[in-house]
């Protein structure tokens, strides 16, 4: 069945995008499909290799720029991905579906278009991962095998991944335009987005500040989510920051182990600019990068744009941590936002700090500590902080019983760690063994519910299987 996608994209200027169909694949192999988002979008398993690749006459590579690692690139766009157009689910809301992996663009540069299988399979593990915690996240809708290689180090097999989100502009969206002095485009661009995506905004009084308002706002809630549950992005450059709040692009990106507030896996993030604790700072930079890029709208007088925008940015540090703590005192049991629980929480990660302790099961362990009083001997730091944050719970009005069903809804089990993610792939690689990869798709998507699975999904990694360094699939 022929699958009529809508593209809101074809309503702008053709300077923001280049029409572009995937390119034709020979043997597509259907690899794994995500059944709940083809329901939701009433789209057929079937119909997939027939509509997703080869001629399409509405497909496009959208067009945008960014500051990468701190450095800003006026040119850079969709090199590997084209998009499909828009589907609307049970709730009529529109969402882009787009192909990544899909061939040479326009904007490839000197890319090939093309998406190694190993990062396309921890792009779905990863998407799919994020969204069952309740991070706001791109989504996996399905992976195609393509059965040609791809060069990188060493030829490796191929895949399309299909990405779907609420929206695909970028702050270097912005920027591309702001770079180039086009202030009608920006508006354009403005206004296509608050139609789109933030209408509300168009009824307030100063609708552009408004708009800056909410997607700084989805901002902070999408990393003090990542940061809640010890997940660090990797790359947050402007040009992987989504004007809907949603997480996208899962190459470096990582879940730590051991906690360290500096940890970073990149390769390619030398000095730790993506680090764990500087995702907070970074993103606080990425949203003066887009405030830039929209102050003549905002005010004709740009001094009083900078001060109405100043107005907001100036309580980042409050609004930020007012969300940050928020969700880690639900993973603690606490429930007063105050400056004592605040203490407690950071507390907690020193020790997990200074005594080399898994963030996310250390977190869950809390629950059982505090409710069943088992002590670990050996750790007299952590047995005085469980007899502290017991007290506390009991002060505001708490039992240690209902704090533990509390904390093991904000505390997973499961998640998809690097070690995880290299056997799955290492599986599907070597042996043609997509099993692990459905398995755990299952699993992750009841991450703080108490499974019977095999431990090899819940086990630290020994020391030999590590995976300290993480890599773009480019």
């Amino acid at each position: 069945m022929q699958i009529n996608f809508s593209n809101s994209y074809l309503e702008l200027p053709d300077i923001f995008y280049d029409k572009k169909s995937p390119d034709q694949i020979k043997e597509p192999q259907l690899i794994v499909s995500n059944k709940d988002l083809l329901k939701e979008f009433k789209l057929y398993e079937k119909d997939i290799l027939q509509n997703f690749l080869g001629k399409r006459e509405n497909s496009v590579a959208l067009n945008y720029a960014g500051h990468q690692f701190g450095h800003f690139v006026p040119q850079l766009g969709d090199g590997r991905a084209v998009m499909l157009g828009q589907v609307r689910d049970e709730n009529d809301a529109l969402f882009d579906i787009q192909l990544k992996g899909s061939g040479k663009t326009k904007f490839s540069r000197s890319g090939d278009g093309k998406y190694p299988l190993n990062s396309a399979i921890k792009e779905y593990i990863i998407s799919e991962g994020l969204f069952y915690l309740g991070v706001p996240t791109t989504r996996s809708l399905c992976l195609i095998a393509t059965n040609e290689p791809v060069f990188r180090e060493k030829a490796e097999s191929g895949a399309v991944l299909a990405r779907v989100a609420k929206s695909h502009i970028r702050f270097g969206t912005f920027e591309y335009f702001y770079f180039r002095n086009d202030l009608k485009n920006i508006k354009i661009l403005a206004d296509f987005s608050i139609k789109n995506y933030y209408p509300k905004c168009a009824k307030e009084e100063n609708t552009y500040l408004s708009f800056f308002k909410e997607v700084y706002e989805r901002q902070i809630e999408l990393v003090t989510s990542w940061m809640s549950f010890g997940f660090i992005h990797g790359v947050m450059n402007t040009d992987n920051c989504l004007i809907s709040g949603e997480a996208i692009d899962f190459g470096p990106c990582a879940f730590m182990d051991e906690y360290k507030k500096d940890q970073s896996f990149s390769a390619i993030d030398r000095h730790g600019r993506y680090s764990y604790s500087n995702q907070k700072p970074i993103i606080l930079w990425n949203l003066i990068r887009f405030a830039e890029t929209i102050l003549p709208l905002i005010n004709s007088d740009i001094g009083k744009a900078v001060g109405e925008v100043n107005n907001i940015i100036s309580g980042f540090a409050s609004d930020f941590d007012e969300k940050y703590y928020a969700k880690m005192f639900k993973k603690v049991g606490l429930v007063k936002n105050d400056e004592k629980n605040r203490e407690l929480v950071d507390e907690f990660l020193e020790i997990l700090e200074k005594h080399n302790m898994d963030f996310t099961n250390s977190f869950r362990d809390l629950g059982e500590q505090i409710n069943d009083r088992k002590i670990d001997g050996s750790n007299e730091f952590l047995n005085k902080f469980i007899i502290n944050l017991r007290d506390k719970i009991m002060q505001e009005g708490g039992n240690t019983k209902n704090s533990q069903l509390q904390m093991n809804k904000s505390n997973p089990l499961y998640i998809p760690r690097n070690h995880l993610i290299k056997k799955i792939s290492d599986a599907a690689i070597d042996d043609g063994d997509f099993s692990m990869l459905e398995d755990f798709l299952k699993i992750i998507q009841n991450p703080f519910g108490q499974q019977k699975v095999d431990g090899f999904y819940t086990d630290l990694a020994k020391e030999d299987e590590r995976v300290e360094n993480t890599f773009c699939g480019t």
